[in-house]
């Protein structure tokens, strides 16, 4: 596995910044992890953090990278988010989103709950973005909006799947097809909700590694943003 990559988080205009990320590489396998807390009050940033703790801890010790091992790392993440809520009465209503993207040598695999994202980008193109667990997404699914109403529909922040809301965690794991020159964004709903798919693949051809794609799109996104505007962070990877 060969990639580079490049990361970014912000409080933006909130008083905590509820967002984790964390990326665990050695070369021969990697995992580039971002949670989106909920539970406010700084409580959904105790449950981002245990997010992306437990899963690189858990990744750093499997034997094999697939759909068994990885939902075994969520499963762990949801399960020290309960722990944590049964240790202290504050903490019952922190939850967590999660997006992430797991590779060895010869297999990658997405896997997201919640409204975080995952693109990929294959010839400058998006061929892949992870499915959202939120009301504005299910009725985008049934046909009652349009997939572009999703940004900005009043329901959108109402999730239906997170990490710490039960016993089952039901990840949606995709397997991707990365090959040399592809891309792959990683990033919290206030990063995806600022910039289209348009945009992000234009300056992804105008970009000669990570760091000045992330950049071409933060100026994007901070022209754009509102004063009171969500935390916001990502993870860009060109491989």
């Amino acid at each position: 596995m060969n990639c580079k990559y490049a990361t970014y988080t912000s409080v933006g205009g909130r008083n905590n910044n509820e967002d984790a990320l964390k990326i665990l590489d050695n070369g021969r396998r990697a995992a580039f992890v971002l949670a989106d807390g909920l539970g406010g009050y700084g409580f959904g940033e105790i449950a981002s953090e245990i997010v992306v703790n437990t899963v690189c801890e858990a990744f750093a010790v499997i034997r094999k990278v697939n759909v068994k091992e990885i939902a075994n790392c969520i499963e762990k993440a949801n399960k020290a988010i309960q722990r944590a809520q049964a240790e202290s009465v504050k903490l019952k209503n922190m939850r967590s989103t999660i997006a992430a993207l797991f590779c060895d040598k010869s297999d990658t695999f997405a896997v997201n709950i919640g409204d975080s994202r995952l693109y990929h980008f294959h010839a400058g193109r998006v061929t892949f973005i992870s499915k959202d667990h939120s009301v504005a997404a299910t009725l985008a699914r049934i046909g009652e909006i349009k997939e572009t109403q999703i940004r900005f529909h009043p329901d959108r922040n109402r999730l239906t799947r997170v990490l710490g809301n039960c016993q089952e965690t039901r990840p949606e794991i995709y397997k991707l097809p990365l090959i040399n020159g592809d891309a792959v964004l990683i990033c919290s709903d206030g990063f995806w909700e600022y910039i289209r798919e348009t945009e992000m693949e234009i300056d992804l051809a105008k970009s000669a590694n990570p760091d000045e794609w992330m950049n071409y799109m933060l100026i994007r996104i901070l022209n754009e943003v509102k004063e009171d505007h969500d935390n916001l962070s990502a993870i860009t990877i060109i491989f």
